[in-house]
């Protein structure tokens, strides 16, 4: 395990059971390890673009705790994205609970849609978060795997342009909360439930 991960977010991170993960969810991850697999043993890179209507909420909690956990698992090679089907902006409950994680944000303050840099380790470089559509320059244009996080984005992307693979992997919006008193704990649940999935996902690449 990578031991410069910080200690508040490594705790979080073995206390995740996936033992409760059910087996459609297990099923939907499944082409998404295969691809994995094959990728890190035959190119030795593999690319992941999550992907979900605002590149707000979801697709943000993926990009991260997928960069965080394959780091923990020691996994090199892997690079993560995110994107939408448009862009508008980091939403604040999101760094709210990455912050309550352990995560360390720094942010240029700049505009609607400022840049923010998530630290999770004493040496790991951190994960950008903007919002941006999932064709922005900042992606890759080629030999990555389209990860659909949001049922909006799976029917309105029906092609993803340079996509080696297409997964579909669908979250609740936990912005469907917004504005109600259980806005906080669904912010929560969603970032741990895609924590536990990531944390399945990476452990079983790095153990195939």
């Amino acid at each position: 395990m990578h031991s410069d991960i910080y200690p508040l977010i490594r705790k979080y991170i073995e206390g995740l059971d996936e033992n409760g993960l059910t087996n459609l969810r297990r099923g939907k991850l499944q082409p998404v390890i295969d691809y994995g697999v094959t990728e890190l043993r035959e190119g030795g890179q593999l690319s992941l673009n999550f992907i979900c209507t605002h590149n707000s909420r979801r697709s943000q909690f993926a990009q991260v705790w997928a960069e965080c956990i394959s780091t923990y698992y020691g996994l090199s090679g892997v690079n993560c994205y995110s994107g939408g089907t448009e862009a508008t902006a980091l939403y604040g409950k999101v760094s709210e609970v990455l912050k309550e994680h352990g995560f360390r944000l720094n942010s240029n303050g700049g505009g609607k849609n400022p840049l923010y840099f998530v630290r999770f380790s004493y040496s790991a470089p951190p994960s950008v978060l903007f919002s941006k559509e999932h064709g922005d320059f900042y992606n890759p244009e080629s030999g990555f795997a389209a990860v659909m996080v949001c049922s909006d984005a799976d029917s309105n992307c029906p092609h993803v342009p340079g996509a080696d693979r297409r997964f579909s992997l669908p979250y609740e919006d936990p912005g469907d909360y917004d504005a109600t008193e259980i806005q906080l704990q669904k912010y929560r649940e969603c970032s741990r439930l895609i924590a536990t999935e990531m944390k399945y996902l990476f452990s079983s690449i790095k153990n195939a």
